[in-house]
Parts: structure tokens; sequence; C-alpha cells
């Protein structure tokens, strides 16, 4: 596939991602999704469900394009005894991300990586019970 396409976000996929560096536009962005949040919730809820586990489990989780932590938190509330690991490659969403994740403070971390920037970091730590994404992963380049 060579054309990009472009959908309720605004921009293309493939993009370079440096409107992730404009704290404005990253707030614009927060602000665009926190007016969605109820119909994001149960997406997030489900996903929640589909992996098959008791609230009571550890679990850790990664999650790639992790923003704010928007789905991270749903999973950290669903799971009390889950950890996380959120990669982001925007300053301005891992400082908005760590403000609204206060309540979980100690059960996560922040890694900054882009995705242009190829191979994963080697500071994840893993393993991971599961790997998840809301509205990220899907600007990889076809060849990743």
């Amino acid at each position: 596939m060579t054309e990009q396409a472009t959908h309720q976000h605004e921009h293309a996929h493939g993009d370079t991602g440096q409107h992730w560096r404009e704290p404005d536009r990253v707030r614009d962005f927060v602000a665009r999704m926190d007016a969605r949040a109820q119909e994001r919730l149960p997406q997030f809820e489900l996903m929640t469900r589909l992996l098959g586990r008791d609230g009571a489990d550890v679990l850790r989780i990664l999650d790639l394009g992790a923003g704010y932590g928007a789905e991270a938190s749903v999973f950290l509330a669903a799971f009390p005894n889950a950890s996380a690991v959120l990669v982001d490659g925007s300053e301005e969403m891992i400082r908005i991300g760590g403000e609204r994740l206060a309540e979980f403070e100690g059960r996560y971390r922040y890694v900054t990586w882009d995705f242009g920037d190829g191979a994963l970091p080697d500071d994840l730590d893993g393993p991971f019970d599961a790997v998840i994404s809301s509205a990220a992963i899907h600007h990889l380049p076809e060849a990743a």
C-alpha cells in the first residue's frame, strides 16, 4: 500500500510524528480524546475482558504509543496487581500521562521511544503478559 490513509484523527498514516513534539497540538489532541472518553471506555474495558484473566492476577502490560495513558489506566484499574510500561515518543504526552496516572504511582513507568526509531528500546524489561495499543501502531511504516 503506497497511499496514506486519513481518517478521524486528522493526520496521515506513515507521517513523521513531528506534531507530537508540539505541546499545543498534543493538548488539543488530548482534549478531543477526552471528549470521546465515554465512547472509548467500553472498547478499553472489552480489551481487559479479552485477556481472560482474573482481576487479582499479577500482569505486566506493555502499552505501545501510550500517549497520556488512557488505555493503560483502564487496565491498571481492572487489574490492581498489574504494572505497565508505557512507551511514547512525545514528551508532552508523557508529562500529561504522569499527571493522569498519579493514582497508579509505583505501578507504571514511561519509556521514551518514537516509532520512527526502529527496533524497540532495550530498557523495556520484558516479558509482558499483554501488549496493548489504542491509537498508534497503525502509524508504523509498512515495512515494520
